[in-house]
């Protein structure tokens, strides 16, 4: 009997002991090293403050590798173009070779349009310097231009020399008409009469008959036309029917 009643007594202590173990607080369960590690890393990251100043990492993906491929109509194309850049080169060629024609052919219109003078001989010269009362030489002056020359002023000179023919000296007969005057294409030739202003003894006439002395005449134009002033030269010497041409003063501008 005393032993049951021992029994329970230590029954009843241990049943309080692991009343007691059972009313105490459990520890907490360990944490794994991997979740300690990243909450201490966002717990630092937290703490950070944020600025300008703070560095931040900035990760750029690599672009992917673009691929061109030309296909048989990109080829068309561009043998297309470089045959419209050539015949456009070509275009462009003929239409400045067009226009120098064109331009040369304008040209050529004005020109024909410009008054065109021309000296000749008016009647025998050889019986006008055999006339004593009054030795001359007869020019014919025409305009065979379609244009008129307009404001036109002569000059003249007239001289018995030898051959060969070097220039007129200071004996030349010399005339300038005072007298502007128009000439126009197509009409009557104007006569300028040239005389001798010396005596010229019958000597000298045979002189000129034979070719054993000329008469050299110079005759210089001015006048203008409707592009601007303009000028005409002759020289001639008197053969025994009609006229023959000095070495000089054969020119227009």
């Amino acid at each position: 009997m005393p032993r049951q009643g021992a029994d329970k007594a230590l029954t009843g202590r241990q049943g309080v002991e692991q009343g007691t173990e059972n009313s105490k607080p459990s520890a907490a369960a360990p944490i794994p090293a991997e979740r300690t590690t990243g909450i201490a890393k966002e717990t630092h990251a937290s703490n950070i403050p944020s600025g300008t100043d703070t560095e931040k990492a900035i990760r750029i993906s690599e672009l992917p590798t673009v691929v061109t491929r030309t296909s048989r109509w990109d080829h068309v194309n561009v043998i297309f173009a470089g045959l419209l850049v050539l015949i456009g080169f070509l275009g462009t060629c003929l239409a400045l070779r067009t226009l120098r024609a064109l331009e040369r052919q304008t040209q050529a219109l004005v020109e024909a349009q410009r008054p065109r003078l021309i000296a000749s001989g008016h009647g025998d010269p050889t019986e006008t310097l055999s006339d004593r009362s009054a030795r001359r030489v007869e020019i014919n002056l025409e305009n065979k231009g379609i244009l008129p020359a307009h404001d036109l002023i002569y000059e003249s000179w007239m001289e018995i020399l030898k051959f060969p023919f070097i220039d007129f000296t200071s004996a030349a007969t010399y005339f300038k008409s005072s007298s502007p005057m128009t000439l126009y294409g197509g009409s009557q030739p104007m006569v300028i009469n040239i005389p001798i202003m010396r005596d010229v003894a019958d000597d000298e006439v045979k002189a000129v008959v034979t070719r054993r002395l000329y008469v050299c005449i110079r005759i210089h134009v001015t006048y203008r036309d409707a592009f601007g002033k303009r000028h005409s030269n002759f020289g001639y010497y008197v053969q025994k029917q009609g006229f023959g041409f000095l070495p000089k003063y054969n020119d227009s501008a």
